[in-house]
């Protein structure tokens, strides 16, 4: 592992997303920095409802054209539930946008699987692009179930109704050294590292 050298450009314009790949990249030795601290904020290409891996590439070249010869990470993420195959996914947050017009989706979540299969699988997708080329990719996900009601206060979003499988805590309910274990955004960046010889 190069602690501390190998540097990352996160491609995001959500704050909590790219904290949170900030952290994990820290977490695994290496130093990272939001786009926008290196450039004007810009308003990225809309997503497609193709695939996860599409909508991360997407991004990781969009902003590698802007930043030469930085290594950019971006990636993309879709809650999968069993009780509606059909349903979210690679769209999960436009079609949460559409549905939940008062922007409390995990209240929305748990009205919606009420008496119904709450298993679920969040699945993540991270791209590595330099000079508008993807260099890597990989993917990560955690299998698990949706919890009866919002519990714990150490993280937000989803976290704080996602019970991973062997736990029976909420992300939200455990401190950052055991949440990373289950992080589907930390299994795939692992991945994506291990294919690149970063780690």
């Amino acid at each position: 592992m190069i602690s501390n050298k190998m540097n990352f450009v996160i491609a995001s314009n959500n704050i909590k997303k790219a904290k949170e790949l900030e952290n994990i990249l820290y977490h695994l030795g290496y130093q990272s920095i939001i786009y926008s601290e290196l450039m004007s904020y810009i308003q990225f290409p809309n997503e497609q409802n193709n695939s996860l891996e599409q909508n991360a590439c997407m991004k990781a070249e969009f902003i590698s054209h802007y930043l030469n010869n930085e290594l950019v990470i971006a990636d993309d993420t879709g809650l999968y539930l069993d009780a509606f195959p059909q349903e979210y996914g690679v769209s999960t947050k436009r079609q949460l946008m559409k549905e939940c017009k008062n922007g409390n989706f995990n209240q929305y979540l748990l009205n919606k699987v009420k008496e119904k299969d709450r298993k679920m699988t969040l699945r993540s997708v991270v791209a590595l692009a330099q000079n508008g080329v993807i260099i890597a990719k990989g993917a990560g996900k955690m299998r698990g179930k949706i919890a009866l009601e919002e519990l714990g206060n150490m993280s937000t979003g989803f976290d704080k109704i996602v019970i991973p499988d062997g736990s029976t805590k909420t992300m939200a309910q455990m401190d950052w050294n055991t949440r990373f274990l289950y992080l589907h955004r930390a299994i795939a960046l692992q991945n994506l590292l291990k294919k690149r010889n970063f780690s």
